[in-house]
């Protein structure tokens, strides 16, 4: 029988009581592949924290030699958007929003996350990759070109993944395809790819290089927290071996752990701690598992599990919440780990909370339903 130590844990300010002010985000429930061609390797030039928007990652090839370095679908799912047309490196410090014409393509998953693909190099996705808009593209296969088109500091891609709050597709613009940050928000991607290093990196990191490759799709049954979680990066980890030390995380910092069989956070002496505010989330799945829902008016072939949407998120007003699995309770809490309110009996699989009376700020629910109890942060504006 599979055994669940932990499936979800917010910690609040009975946990190790230290505080940085970091910029939160979620981690990605997909698993994504270094979005470039096989042995290809990469380095991280500007991570989630340190990009400018921040939440997207640049990537570099070794080095800047034009219609050379084949980028990738980095999962599988369909083509949204292709823009290509543009050839011009520009310098948009000072540009509108509809002069920054950057070539990029989006790329909707199964999973309802979305990736881009930015910079790519002229008609590389419509005439040397042979793509169109509404094609179904399987992780690894050519997209076009890394390129210096558009808002581009030198040759480079820049990824992202995305991902709609209260909308059924994501929101962007057709200049740029920038998101809509009304409508949807970035993830910090979870990879598993191997370093120059010899270590297997879990999620993009500023200054270290990786090997792309297709996705190893492996890990132990059984795993422990054992990896400390640097600065304000998440901690995201397919969980490979048992070994156990210190592990701490900051405030504002979001885990995602995943194993076989079960998952468990030592808290024998030095243990596991964490700042107040921290996200850990823990899924019991085989370690090649992608977690597919409905998209747009196809649905995937593959099982969906359980899914819970929160929308919109933040908002001044209601926030809507849909699960396909029974929701028996909800509770309120504030950042400091109070209880502020309990709605019991719920018995529905739809929601509709008011936050009217609330002071403005951020909050957690914490959702139990049939399947799953499930922790997510929520802000009043």
């Amino acid at each position: 029988m599979k055994k669940i130590y932990i499936s979800l844990l917010l910690c609040f300010s009975a946990c190790a009581g230290f505080a940085q002010a970091y910029t939160f985000f979620y981690p990605s429930d997909g698993i994504y592949r270094v979005p470039y061609a096989d042995g290809t390797h990469i380095t991280v030039t500007r991570d989630h924290n340190d990009h400018d928007p921040e939440g997207r990652i640049d990537l570099n090839a070794p080095d800047n030699t034009p219609f050379t370095w084949a980028v990738v679908a980095a999962a599988d799912g369909w083509i949204r958007a292709i823009e290509d047309a543009y050839n011009a490196n520009l310098d948009c410090a000072d540009l509108p929003a509809d002069e920054k014409k950057n070539n990029y393509i989006w790329i909707e998953h199964p999973n309802g996350e979305w990736t881009k693909y930015t910079h790519i190099g002229q008609y590389s996705a419509s005439i040397n990759a042979g793509l169109s808009v509404g094609d179904y593209v399987l992780a690894g296969t050519f997209l076009g070109y890394e390129g210096d088109v558009g808002c581009a500091a030198g040759q480079h891609l820049h990824f992202e993944v995305a991902v709609p709050t209260d909308t059924n597709t994501l929101l962007y613009s057709e200049i740029g395809g920038f998101i809509d940050e009304a409508h949807a928000r970035n993830l910090v991607p979870r990879i598993d790819a191997l370093g120059t290093d010899g270590f297997t990196k879990s999620y993009f990191l500023s200054g270290t290089t990786l090997i792309a490759s297709p996705l190893p799709g492996t890990c132990s049954p059984d795993g422990e927290i054992f990896i400390e979680t640097a600065g304000p990066y998440p901690a995201i980890f397919i969980i490979d071996e048992a070994l156990t030390s210190y592990s701490y995380m900051h405030a504002n910092s979001s885990a995602y752990y995943q194993a076989g069989n079960s998952i468990t956070l030592k808290t024998d002496f030095p243990g596991f701690y964490c700042a107040s505010g921290a996200y850990l989330h823990a899924v019991i799945a085989p370690c090649d598992t992608t977690f597919y829902r409905e998209s747009g008016a196809e649905i995937s072939e593959k099982a969906t599990p359980e899914t819970l949407h929160i929308w919109p998120n933040p908002t001044s007003d209601v926030l809507h919440l849909r699960s396909n699995s029974m929701i028996i309770q909800i509770e309120l809490y504030s950042t400091a780990g109070n209880k502020l309110q309990v709605y019991a009996f719920v018995h529905n699989t739809n929601f509709q909370l008011s936050l009217t009376e609330l002071p403005v700020g951020n909050y957690f629910l914490k959702i139990l339903t049939e399947k799953t109890t499930e922790v997510h942060q929520i802000s009043k504006l």
